[in-house]
């Protein structure tokens, strides 16, 4: 009998369970790949886009980080547990944010390769081994990233004038920008959506093709340049 953990592949559980494992190996003061973010202020991020969106688009408009304001209130690691807690919880059923969990899909898987593969203070982004997926999540992620790819790469100057190709390893292949010259951009689905958000440094997805549409998609990205983790949220 195999001892290796049963994967959840619920779209609903899985995620967030995901991410909540991945807050509470660290402590709340633990930096994320999230630019100005520790894990505290990534775990009010969730909560607050959850349960108080009205607040975080009040925020925004007078240019305040409600996160990172929500976050700074923790203050002992009790106040971090409970604020987990509530991430384990979810929104209430009467609320918008709780009809449509499969949209958290990638973003809490996302989230939670923030946490666990955050550099140290000035360090490359930590090493870490491919995430295991289960057949439906992996669906899932792939759906989001591909359409998520076609926008950020929709214009020339984002991606260096060069075409991109996603290619998951014995799985689906997506031509999500064209140009003269083309890179591929080749890992697991979650990988993929690494790149595409940003988090290029700390993602295991490879790049391949000519010489110099690599190094465009390189220079366009920030692929290479430090302190190019992604902005917080």
């Amino acid at each position: 009998m195999s001892d290796a953990p049963t994967l959840d592949d619920d779209l609903t559980t899985g995620p967030r369970g995901t991410l909540v494992a991945a807050l509470r190996g660290v402590p709340p003061t633990a930096p994320t790949l999230c630019t100005l973010w520790q894990a505290r202020h990534l775990a009010a991020h969730v909560v607050m886009r959850e349960r108080s969106p009205l607040r975080i688009a009040g925020a925004t408009l007078r240019h305040r980080d409600a996160a990172r304001e929500r976050g700074d209130e923790v203050a002992t690691l009790a106040d971090y547990e409970r604020l987990i807690e509530d991430v384990a919880a979810g929104p209430s059923r009467l609320l918008p944010t709780a009809w449509f969990p499969m949209t958290n899909v990638l973003e809490f898987h996302v989230h939670a390769l923030d946490v666990v593969r955050a550099p140290a203070e000035d360090a490359a982004p930590a090493a870490s081994a491919p995430v295991p997926l289960g057949p439906r999540t992996r669906a899932a992620i792939w759906r989001s990233v591909s359409g998520m790819a076609r926008l950020r790469y929709g214009r020339p100057a984002p991606r260096g004038g060069v075409g991109v190709v996603l290619v998951v390893p014995g799985g689906p292949r997506a031509v999500v920008a064209r140009g003269d010259a083309s890179v591929v951009v080749t890992g697991e689905e979650l990988e993929l959506a690494m790149v595409v958000t940003g988090r290029e440094r700390a993602s295991l997805a490879t790049l391949s093709g000519p010489d110099d549409a690599v190094a465009a998609f390189r220079a366009a990205t920030g692929w290479d340049a430090p302190g190019s983790d992604a902005a917080a949220g």
